[in-house]
């Protein structure tokens, strides 16, 4: 593949955000993300900003779920408790335990999916 600009050179690399391909002459030095303009760069640098937010978000969320889920899931549990005690309903009893014991699975995948530390990659 030839760079976009030197037509006879071979290209190192294509640019991050437009595709276009660049030669060691046109590509920015390695701490820069490679990219064929300063259009370019800005508009990665945004993306990654934006992807970084809405990880962050989505970790808000996950952490936020998990809670709920652990909520409903001692409520649940203490509904079939007090099913045990007051309403001796093998039917309530199993739904409202086997109920908990879901809701107690989704908490716990919930706790796991926020604890994953999920970044994009540098480049």
């Amino acid at each position: 593949m030839k760079c976009h600009r030197h037509e006879t050179v071979e290209a190192i690399g294509v640019c991050a955000q437009c595709g276009r391909a660049l030669c060691r002459e046109c590509a920015p030095p390695p701490p820069a993300p490679l990219a064929c303009s300063a259009g370019c760069a800005e508009k990665f640098s945004a993306e990654r900003t934006a992807i970084r937010q809405l990880l962050a978000r989505s970790e808000q969320n996950a952490r936020a779920s998990a809670a709920y889920y652990f909520l409903s899931a001692t409520l649940s549990g203490g509904a079939a408790v007090a099913a045990w005690f007051w309403l001796p309903s093998p039917f309530l009893i199993a739904f409202a335990g086997g109920g908990a014991l879901v809701l107690l699975v989704a908490a716990l995948w919930h706790t796991r999916a926020a604890r994953k530390n999920i970044s994009p990659p540098e480049n």
